[in-house]
């Protein structure tokens, strides 16, 4: 659909660029299915579905009902000033602009087609891949699409040492040791060994 998408309810996130889509609730589907991590979207398109097929389509990405195509260019340094217009042609949310489409194989082992289509691609890249549930989401959608569908209802991976437990007594001694003691010591081992240099 023409336009980018834009959502005001972003700034309660310290998103300062509305069109910076972050989507917590997702339409229920095999791939959104259980999955509650914040999502980001950059400069989103919305799609709509114009013909039936023979393609099972469903919308699994929907913007919130803040949310609007903007068809104006939006000033990065005012992007707080763009207001919704209807009598341009801009259109309010929610829209979708992640759709999911499965079909029967036509080849003669008849096994399921499965394509997913989202207005935005920049979502897995590496500027937002770690953002929220990007990267975790981007896993359930390929998943998916290798007919995974197991896989997809797993929790995302994290790494098992993110938080480290350490008591004030504990933390002191670690600041104590790295600040104090190893500098004392590199600086000791450096003195004995231009004397022992001198002495030869």
């Amino acid at each position: 659909m023409p336009g980018v998408l834009v959502d005001g309810s972003g700034a309660a996130l310290g998103l300062k660029d509305p069109r910076m889509i972050a989507l917590g609730d997702y339409v229920p589907n095999a791939i959104t299915r259980g999955f509650t991590l914040t999502t980001l979207f950059p400069q989103v398109s919305a799609l709509a579905q114009i013909a039936q097929g023979d393609w099972a389509v469903h919308a699994f990405l929907r913007s919130s009902p803040q949310s609007w195509t903007e068809f104006k260019p939006i000033d990065n340094s005012q992007p707080s000033e763009i207001r919704f217009d209807a009598a341009a042609g801009e259109l309010k949310g929610p829209l979708d602009f992640g759709f999911a489409l499965s079909r029967l194989s036509p080849s003669p082992d008849k096994s399921e087609q499965r394509v997913v289509v989202i207005g935005d691609g920049d979502f897995l890249s590496n500027s937002f891949l770690g953002n929220g549930g990007n990267r975790a989401l981007g896993e359930r959608v390929f998943d998916w699409l290798l007919g995974d569908d197991k896989l997809v209802d797993l929790p995302p991976r994290g790494a098992p040492d993110r938080i480290m437990q350490i008591s004030q007594g504990e933390l002191s001694a670690v600041s104590v040791g790295f600040l104090i003691v190893l500098p004392v010591l590199l600086l000791l081992i450096g003195t004995l060994i231009v004397w022992r240099r001198r002495r030869r």
